[in-house]
């Protein structure tokens, strides 16, 4: 196959991709980015109350620390369990290393906290692990070094003199040197992935690794394809236009920071960069192989055998044999449009009682004093009875009953009530164990979304950071593990299928701990007591 026909058939792909801005999947993931940021629903109405109840932003954030508090309340996010005695050791190692990668030189905690929000806020989120060679420089200056400090310096592998100064003063000699320091930087990257930067072929299998193609796709500029490598990206163009997607748009757009710059010169040009994970038969032998294939603009910059990155996805309610599964946003957005409607509704009734309609004989009304309200003004008549209130009548409990069931249907679906979000002013009116069985019921539905995090995007991130470093890491690394220096090989973990990963919910509630603790002294005072 001829880079031209490849590129033809990736551009085919791209265009007819799950995931594109011309999708259904896009226009939905953009209506619940609106109702997130609590944008105007379209049907406002001037004069009238415009007000949106932010349901969807406040049921998010409410299940977000109990996420986050479950997968990072313990000393390791996942742990790496030995099938027998001769993996002990390995599995332990492992369990240091790749919980190291992770938190330590990658920002873990953000990385999650970002995943889990767009799983939450638009059906699935995407995490990306990739191995990353990339050079730091930097320019650094040295005013009168001897000669000894000079050899040193012009020495080091990682140094390119680019001044150098000599001066002697009573026979003793100086250097003034300006260099350059490059510094070359080895390491396993995690990073989350806006979800509308992920193309997925048009029937995507459950598993997202098991699609024919998947692509990570985004803009950068000529700069940085030079700065990955890539030399040829002279005269680049995209083969569609470069307006931002409006999920990106809908996102950027809330506090006005979705501003497109206008590329004044030939290294800030933007262009479109796909990295292609594409299953097809490259080679002629009739059976098609993993393949990665690099593409800019409409020119194919590189291609691979095998994967050289991975793309890690979870949704927190799984649809059978679906990729996409639904978010919390999806069983929110039609109560926020009807409790903001009751709001709406609401607010009008007080408006009106407090500023309403009146009725006036013609003629008999100074309507400029009518029409003009302000707290103690006058309004000139030529008869008493020449006005007449119109009071409308005042919505009271009923409205307010219904906001209630509105978010009684909320608290069932979503399994987040008033009660985990602080001390409610009733619940002391509560009995103990009606109390104790609502929260329970309620954090079971968090705790399922937690599991199903666990169980699926989770794992398989580790599993891919682990394939990572054993596949790239050609020498021992020494970290710093419980204030030791301890080397570690990935290669020597020949088999990741030897481990188990169990990914523990959270260290549970420090008064529960406690509870049990006093709960066993006092079996084991009793015991004592009895002579035991």
């Amino acid at each position: 196959m001829t880079d031209e026909e490849l590129r033809t058939h990736l551009d085919n792909e791209i265009r007819n991709s799950v995931g594109l801005d011309t999708s259904e999947l896009s226009t939905q993931r953009k209506t619940a980015m609106d109702y997130f940021y609590g944008e105007p629903f379209g049907n406002e109405m001037e004069g009238r109350s415009s007000y949106v109840s932010p349901d969807v932003r406040d049921t998010i954030l409410w299940i977000m620390p109990s996420l986050m508090r479950i997968f990072t309340g313990g000393d390791h996010i996942v742990r790496f369990e030995p099938q027998g005695p001769e993996d002990e050791q390995k599995a332990n190692q492992a369990t240091d290393y790749v919980n190291y990668i992770f938190q330590r030189q990658n920002d873990g905690f953000l990385t999650l906290h970002t995943w889990f929000m767009d799983a939450l806020m638009s059906k699935n989120g995407f995490t990306k692990v990739y191995w990353d060679v990339s050079k730091d420089t930097s320019v650094e200056e040295y005013d009168d070094l001897d000669d000894m400090e000079f050899v040193m310096i012009a020495n080091d592998p990682e140094v390119e003199i680019l001044e150098h100064t000599e001066e002697e003063e009573n026979g003793v000699k100086t250097h003034d040197i300006k260099l350059r320091r490059s510094k070359e930087n080895k390491q396993c990257r995690i990073i989350p992935v806006p979800p509308e930067e992920i193309l997925v072929n048009k029937t995507p299998n459950q598993v997202l690794s098991k699609n024919r193609f998947i692509a990570h796709r985004r803009r950068v500029t000529i700069s940085e394809l030079r700065e990955m490598g890539y030399e040829n990206v002279e005269g680049l163009n995209s083969y569609e236009n470069q307006d931002f997607n409006t999920e990106r748009t809908a996102r950027l757009s809330f506090d006005e920071t979705d501003t497109q710059d206008i590329a004044t010169t030939e290294e800030n040009k933007m262009v479109w960069l796909a990295e292609c994970f594409v299953k097809m038969d490259l080679d002629g032998d009739g059976i098609a192989e993993n393949n990665t294939v690099i593409m800019a603009g409409d020119r194919i910059l590189e291609k691979h055998e095998g994967h050289t990155a991975r793309i890690v996805s979870l949704t927190p309610i799984p649809l059978p044999h679906k990729l996409f599964g639904m978010s919390i946003s999806d069983l929110v957005m039609d109560l926020q449009l009807l409790k903001s409607t009751i709001f709406r509704q609401i607010l009008d009734n007080m408006y009106l009682a407090n500023n309403g309609r009146y009725m006036a004989l013609d003629g008999m009304v100074n309507i400029d004093d009518l029409l003009t309200s302000r707290p103690g003004g006058i309004v000139r008549v030529k008869t008493f009875d020449a006005v007449k209130p119109m009071q409308p009548p005042l919505l009271g409990a009923p409205a307010f009953n219904l906001l209630e069931y509105v978010d009684h249907i909320k608290d069932v679906r979503t399994g987040v009530n008033k009660d985990l979000q602080g001390l409610d002013p009733d619940t002391i009116n509560r009995t103990a164990t009606a109390q104790s069985n609502r929260l329970g019921a309620a954090q079971s539905r968090i705790e399922l979304i937690a599991r199903i995090f666990a169980e699926t995007g989770v794992k398989d991130l580790f599993y891919a950071i682990l394939e990572c470093v054993q596949k790239h890491q050609k020498k021992d690394t020494v970290i710093k593990l419980k204030n030791q220096w301890v080397p570690m090989n990935p290669r020597e973990w020949t088999n990741k299928f030897d481990l188990t990963v169990s990914v523990g919910l959270g260290t549970g509630s420090k008064d529960s701990i406690i509870g049990a603790l006093l709960e066993t002294i006092k079996l084991q005072m009793a015991d004592m007591q009895m002579g035991l």
